[in-house]
């Protein structure tokens, strides 16, 4: 308090605001916001600051916690690859969180608060998936429902990722106002499963043409269910 005094002093400032911690006698914190005027002589000197003071602990506090949420929720985003989005049904602007940025890979500070043009994500879906998510989102508005579908995006740096996205509409009196909804990037998840897909083709053609088949017993389960593959499916007709 005392530096931001001499400041203030040094600097000539006409007007002052500022915000500090207090410590009641009775041990209680609290915010206060000062705002005041520095009164001179006709010598320029400092001869009094006039002011008020008011206490905006519950606002400080709340803005404490929001930023902890915000921080929180970036940190969540970079751990499950992820970002959100907000949509105001109509406007010509979305609301991206940082993991949308990030996944697409843009810098958030190019784009104030957050906003982008509400063309700028289409631009990243390639033209064989673009229909496709344009009639899910159309859809998804018309009947004010949820939806889910995965598709390829292309990253500002050129990189081909495999998405999955799901949105929901938000309204009141069957007037639907924003969209919301997630994008996550399943680029491994997705590869996994077709490396898998082409395993077991191979596998297939494998036994159809050396004529053989393979079977798993489960014995983990009430069942004891046994799966039999395309080979030993054909060798029992």
């Amino acid at each position: 308090f005392e530096a931001l005094t001499s400041q203030i002093i040094a600097t000539r400032q006409p007007l002052i605001e500022f915000e500090h911690g207090i410590i009641t006698p009775a041990d209680e914190r609290k915010r206060l916001r000062v705002r005041g005027t520095v009164v001179r002589n006709a010598a320029g000197e400092v001869t009094a600051f006039r002011g008020t003071s008011a206490d905006v602990t519950a606002e400080y506090e709340a803005a404490q916690r929001l930023r902890q949420r915000e921080t929180l929720l970036h940190e969540t985003e970079a751990l499950f690859s992820y970002g959100s989005w907000e949509w105001e049904v109509g406007s010509d602007s979305v609301r991206w969180s940082e993991g949308l940025f990030r996944l697409l890979g843009y810098d958030p500070a190019e784009w104030p608060e957050g906003r982008v043009p509400e063309t700028l994500y289409g631009q990243h879906v390639p033209d064989a998936d673009a229909g496709p998510y344009q009639q899910r989102v159309a859809d998804a508005l018309a009947h004010q429902t949820a939806y889910e579908m995965d598709h390829w995006l292309v990253t500002r740096r050129g990189e081909r990722r495999r998405v999955r996205v799901r949105g929901s509409v938000r309204g009141a009196d069957n007037a639907p106002w924003r969209l919301v909804g997630t994008v996550t990037d399943i680029t491994d998840e997705h590869a996994a499963t077709e490396h898998l897909r082409e395993s077991k083709a191979v596998r297939d053609d494998a036994e159809r043409f050396f004529g053989y088949g393979s079977w798993v017993w489960d014995l983990s389960g009430d069942a004891r269910s046994v799966t039999w593959s395309v080979g030993n499916v054909q060798l029992f007709g």
